[in-house]
């Protein structure tokens, strides 16, 4: 596993550097570009963190869920949603698809940034995913492209990026179809002078469609 729930708890506050919310919302044009919204949509935004992604898409869709295992980053997005700060059809839950039962709600649309990397059971967290998202539905998740290790640096215990092939093989053994990856932006990180880029790419699945009444 990546960073624990402790670490988020702690960074959260502080989270929403421009950086941050700047990759957000390239990586929200990528989906818009990738995804057909109507603008009646259920998205759930999954290891959403403050919900940089899915906020930034909330003007396309019709209602938002922001689910995190940190409790501190489900506190502090809830105290935004309560003070007004973030205004909407907007909620946010503590989820561990790892751990929690699948909830019962089902989603139109279903999105992860840069979260999996942190997951220890990918393919566990991609089926219950499925579960989750309605039949012809959409899955758009985001993440590292597979690097070196430098990203996080030493001391690091998820993964480090992805194969692009390998996650579109587990995302369709977890049951979506009509899998695709493109890059959806980069990303700079590093001392000054020593600056890197790394690939984020956008991987677009959908649940197969309800079969049609004989």
């Amino acid at each position: 596993m990546g960073y624990d729930s402790a670490y988020f708890d702690e960074q959260a506050a502080q989270w929403d550097q421009p950086d941050k919310v700047a990759r957000a919302q390239r990586v929200a044009e990528a989906v818009v570009t990738a995804v057909p919204l109507r603008g009646d949509e259920r998205l759930l935004d999954y290891g959403a963190g403050t919900g940089l992604l899915g906020r930034a898409l909330a003007d396309r869709v019709a209602s938002i869920t922001l689910a995190d295992a940190s409790e501190g980053m489900t506190r502090l997005t809830q105290e935004r949603v309560a003070t007004g700060e973030i205004t909407g059809d907007v909620r946010a839950v503590r989820l561990d698809l790892l751990t929690d039962p699948v909830p019962h709600e089902r989603y139109d649309v279903v999105v992860s940034l840069q979260a999996l990397h942190h997951v220890s059971d990918v393919p566990a967290v991609l089926r219950a995913l499925r579960e989750l998202t309605v039949p012809g539905g959409w899955l758009a998740v985001s993440d590292l492209d597979r690097e070196d290790g430098s990203f996080h640096g030493e001391g690091f215990a998820g993964h480090t990026g992805f194969e692009r092939a390998e996650l579109e093989a587990m995302v369709r053994e977890a049951g979506f179809v009509e899998v695709s990856t493109s890059t959806a932006t980069t990303m700079t990180k590093g001392e000054p002078g020593h600056e890197r880029e790394y690939p984020l790419f956008l991987l677009v699945a959908r649940a197969p469609a309800a079969p049609v009444p004989a």
